[in-house]
């Protein structure tokens, strides 16, 4: 990287060595998608020195490299800064001269005199609130996580505005991504697919059938919580991240054993929600949710678990503001959700005739509805 280059020269080259673009900054930043194009060009710089730190967290950037931008962004803020000051006139300053400093692509407004003194380390820097919401605990940043990945794929910016130009889009998309190793891949996924919902596809055909089938049933389903998301968790490999500190020899294992960890979180996480789904069908129709249907759906744990496996070791990066080391709570949630299908198997095969009964299964399903609505009524207040 350029070691004394201007903000926009060094954010640019570290956008275009992340394979990113500045319409997916903008979209992790919640800002008008031309601003980070606006930067890169030089034609304008971010007011606030936090909106530089958000965009290198949401970039992976920390230590000496998230430093020198830093710098860079004051250097080129003061020296814009002192211009506009002494312009007799306060006349507006040309682009071409110089960067105006706007805030999340809005209409610039008073100028700030005071600047910053210094840069603070970015190591010391709190990450942001984001990095702070644990990819577990929140259920809605497996689907953010897939949003993006989507966006990243098919550039939605470029395409046009007639539906009949975005189907040509994303399929001119998916073509120019193609490569031989994609398409091994493309085929390893497919076979991985087939083989999910053979496994998985009885479980979710209420009522199971007779104790024998009903055991080998229930014996696949838990196989195939325990053995796909070790596959999914040890062949994908992670979003790229750049580290605050030198690399060690243990960031590979550290890397491995989170990526299964996030396999099994995502995978398992929406493999128990089909089955609830599936039973919760039974109950409400008195048949079995369709075969096909069933196969369709089991692409969605593999896909989460893909998801999430590829973007849990970055989450941890963020985390600990650069350094890559497992949370406290990872070696439970593996454990946990190792244990997960196994479990919610050997309950089935147990307790199928109670939960075969109809009667009791809407009961249950009344009760989880009052439960609900007695959570989102309104609260009064004393």
């Amino acid at each position: 990287m350029t070691t004394n280059g201007e903000f926009s020269e060094l954010l640019a080259e570290i956008i275009e060595r992340e394979g990113r673009s500045g319409g997916w900054l903008a979209s992790r930043l919640k800002i008008h998608r031309a601003t980070p194009n606006r930067w890169m060009s030089g034609m304008s710089l971010p007011r606030k020195m936090e909106t530089v730190r958000r965009a290198l967290d949401v970039l992976g950037v920390y230590g000496p490299e998230a430093q020198r931008v830093l710098h860079a962004y004051c250097r080129q803020r003061d020296a814009f800064v002192t211009l506009a000051e002494n312009s007799p006139h306060r006349a507006p300053i040309e682009p071409s001269s110089t960067a105006s400093l706007e805030e999340d692509g809005a209409i610039p407004s008073a100028l700030d005199s005071s600047p910053d003194a210094t840069v603070p380390d970015i190591t010391t820097v709190p990450p942001s609130a984001d990095a702070n919401r644990d990819i577990y605990e929140e259920p809605m940043l497996f689907v953010r996580a897939l949003q993006s990945w989507l966006h990243e794929l098919l550039n939605w910016e470029d395409a046009p505005a007639d539906w009949e130009g975005r189907v040509l889009h994303v399929f001119t998309k998916l073509f120019n991504q193609l490569t031989p190793q994609r398409f091994f891949v493309a085929l390893m996924a497919l076979l991985l697919w087939i083989i999910a919902a053979w496994l998985m596809t009885p479980f979710l055909q209420w009522p199971l059938g007779a104790a024998a089938e009903r055991f080998s049933i229930c014996l696949y389903f838990a196989a195939a919580t325990l053995l796909l998301p070790l596959v999914i968790g040890m062949a994908v490999s992670p979003i790229t991240y750049s580290l605050a500190r030198p690399p060690q020899k243990q960031d590979h294992r550290i890397t491995t054993f989170l990526k299964v960890t996030g396999a099994y979180v995502g995978y398992n996480t929406f493999a128990g929600t089909l089955f609830f789904m599936a039973l919760g069908w039974y109950y409400l129709t008195g048949h079995a949710l369709p075969a096909t249907l069933g196969g369709l759906l089991i692409g969605i744990p593999l896909l989460f678990g893909y998801v999430t496996a590829r973007r849990i070791p970055l989450e941890r990066v963020r985390m600990f503001q650069g350094d890559l080391k497992p949370h406290d709570a990872d070696l439970l949630f593996l454990i946990v959700m190792f244990c997960f299908g196994p479990f919610l198997a050997g309950f089935v095969y147990l307790w199928h005739s109670y939960l075969a009964w109809r009667p009791l299964g809407i009961l249950l399903v009344l009760a989880l509805l009052v439960m609900l609505w007695w959570q989102q009524r309104p609260k009064r207040t004393i």
